[in-house]
């Protein structure tokens, strides 16, 4: 009988458990399946170049600053704090390709901008929230197998995984991705290294600097005004004031498996 109580106990422990589903959310909400309006190189792939086509340069910065905004209405329906554990883009289906390729040394960052996504200053400083949290500071290897159907948009396979998640609730702004890319892609950059980005009146804007040098990097100016345009990003992150309410599968199967053994240990011990 001892053992019996031990099975029922430990039924009741593992068909408790529950699974945390994360979420994901893609900004801007209209391209979540539809590919994005034309391709960008920034922030990531500066300094390509093809050491094949010495008249080919198809972006000479060997430094960058670059702030993309995502309006907070992209994570409508949830209510704060959302733990974000990874930041995703994905290839452009006409310019992008298979690539995998290392950035010497890059600055990322999320916070919650003070400002609406109208009123973006040129000046970087002004633009970053106080909750800033640093999730890069280094070398970063970058990757994206091209895979997804053949008339697009392709999978979101270029992650960024945050080693602690940042906390970002909703109602207290827009959400800010601050990069600041030192050095560019180590070795023959990839040409492949092309992103699927977006024109669009609402849910993202961006602001960067074009100087090839380190001083663009540390600069307070943007170079180019705010502009609605931005990388296809896709944000996976977990709801924190949302208890999960779904026994996870392995739960149920094991749950099922205890139910089956106590009846089995019943019979035997009724023998």
């Amino acid at each position: 009988m001892k053992s019996l109580w031990r099975t029922l106990v430990l039924i009741v422990i593992l068909t408790q458990m529950h699974a945390v589903w994360a979420d994901v959310v893609v900004a801007p909400r209209a391209n979540e399946a539809v590919e994005g309006s034309i391709s960008n190189f920034y922030p990531f792939a500066i300094d390509i170049d093809d050491p094949a086509d010495p008249l080919f340069n198809a972006n000479p910065l060997t430094s960058q600053r670059y702030q993309q905004a995502y309006d907070s209405a992209v994570f409508e329906g949830f209510s704060g704090p959302l733990a974000i554990s990874r930041i995703s883009f994905r290839p452009n289906l006409e310019s992008g390709g298979a690539f995998s390729a290392t950035l010497e040394d890059i600055r990322i960052s999320l916070s919650t901008t003070p400002l609406a996504m109208g009123e973006l200053t040129t000046t970087f400083a002004d633009n970053l929230g106080g909750d800033e949290q640093v999730f890069v500071d280094g070398p970063l290897t970058l990757s994206s197998s091209f895979t997804g159907p053949a008339g697009g948009p392709k999978d979101f396979d270029i992650h960024i995984n945050l080693s602690t998640p940042f906390l970002y609730d909703p109602s207290q702004g827009n959400l800010l991705m601050d990069v600041r890319n030192y050095a560019g892609v180590e070795g023959d950059p990839p040409l492949a290294m092309v992103f699927d980005a977006e024109w669009t009146d609402s849910d993202i804007y961006r602001l960067y600097t074009t100087y090839p040098t380190l001083d663009g990097v540390d600069e307070a100016e943007a170079t180019f005004l705010p502009g609605a345009m931005g990388l296809v990003t896709q944000f996976t992150f977990t709801p924190m004031n949302e208890a999960p309410t779904v026994p996870a599968p392995g739960a149920i199967l094991l749950g099922t498996f205890g139910a089956s053994l106590v009846g089995w240990l019943r019979r035997r011990t009724s023998l």
